[in-house]
């Protein structure tokens, strides 16, 4: 009972020990399989890692090539921005500079002009003295003469023996003309503008009624034929604007103009440009009186050369005269000469005297 018990479990005991065997057989198998299957995936996986680090050098490379462009490109395009950018702020600045300057030059013409309108206020301020005005208006005359004509033709404060003066006289070979540049400008209306219609008309009829007693003024004055002045004078008007209104321009033509008044009293009215175009005209005749001058300079120093001939070809007839007397002496004396030397040499051919008895 007992030793088939003890077969019994040794039959178990070696059966179990067969199925442990087995199993750990199998176990060992399955161990290398897994572990065959494992070298086999780490390899696999070692070969995708080194793959991997392939593909990941060449990205990395190809990143690095890139960000490396990129750099180059963010690099020219900063230099290229800071280039610009510093070419505008020197546009810019340069700008500002011209910009300064111009306003500095705005200004500069600012203070300019209103220095030039306080000269101007002040010039308007002086102008209202008469003695000034009539000062601007010599030296205007004075300037206008010394243009045109040579200085020994015109006389500046040319005085009468009277003691009266005239601003200028221009000498001409048959008299003198006067010229007077003391025009009243202390009514003159201006423009239409300064004040009411009313005020403006009554302005004008006080400047008109200046201008024709200066007329008669001058006309009393200084037109003086018994003293070698022309029967005429000139009243010289020192602006165009003045003269327009003053010579041309008529309101009511009813009314004597101011022209005719004038020339009524052998005053002629000029302006700065018809007293030019007057000059050049005396300059006109000025020049063809000295052409007649030099004319008759040169007709005189013909006579006198004519004269001079006439002298000299009587001198040379005389001259030829005596020279004809005296060739005729000198065939006269070539004659006797010739004799002389005949009758010598018919001496010397006689024989000598012979010995005495």
């Amino acid at each position: 009972m007992n030793a088939g018990l003890t077969i019994l479990l040794l039959a178990a005991a070696l059966a179990a020990a067969a199925g442990l065997a087995a199993l750990l057989y199998h176990s060992a198998a399955r161990r290398r399989e897994v572990t065959d299957r494992a070298a086999e995936s780490l390899i696999r996986m070692q070969q995708m890692v080194e793959t991997l680090q392939h593909s990941s050098a060449e990205q990395i490379q190809y990143l690095r090539q890139s960000v490396e462009r990129l750099a180059e490109t963010v690099t020219r395009t900063l230099g290229e921005a800071t280039r610009s950018f510093n070419e505008r702020l020197d546009s810019t600045q340069r700008a500002m500079g011209e910009l300064q300057r111009s306003l500095g030059e705005l200004q500069q013409a600012t203070r300019n002009m209103q220095q030039v309108g306080e000269d101007i206020r002040r010039l308007q301020e002086a102008l209202r003295a008469p003695k000034f005005r009539g000062g601007i208006g010599e030296l205007m005359l004075a300037d206008l003469l010394a243009q045109i004509l040579p200085s020994e033709y015109y006389v500046l404060q040319y005085r009468f023996p009277d003691g009266a003066v005239v601003d200028a006289a221009i000498r001409l070979s048959s008299g003198i003309v006067p010229v007077d540049a003391k025009f009243p400008l202390s009514h003159f209306p201006g423009s239409v503008e300064q004040g009411s219609q009313r005020e403006w008309r009554q302005r004008r009829r006080d400047f008109l009624r200046d201008v024709r007693k200066h007329v008669s003024d001058i006309a009393g004055k200084y037109i003086r034929p018994d003293q070698g002045t022309f029967d005429f004078a000139l009243m010289y008007i020192p602006a165009e604007n003045v003269y327009y209104e003053t010579i041309i321009k008529t309101d009511d033509p009813s009314e004597e103009s101011l022209f005719s008044f004038a020339i009524a009293r052998r005053v002629i009215p000029v302006s700065p440009n018809s007293f030019y175009a007057y000059l050049q005209t005396i300059l006109l005749g000025l020049k063809g009186m000295r052409i007649e001058q030099c004319a008759r300079e040169i007709l005189a120093q013909l006579g006198a050369l004519r004269a001079d001939l006439e002298r000299f070809a009587e001198s040379f007839a005389t001259m030829g005269h005596h020279l004809e007397n005296l060739s005729k002496k000198y065939a006269e004396g070539d004659k006797r000469l010739a004799g002389l030397q005949q009758r010598l040499a018919t001496f010397e051919r006689l024989p000598p005297p012979g010995p005495g008895p």
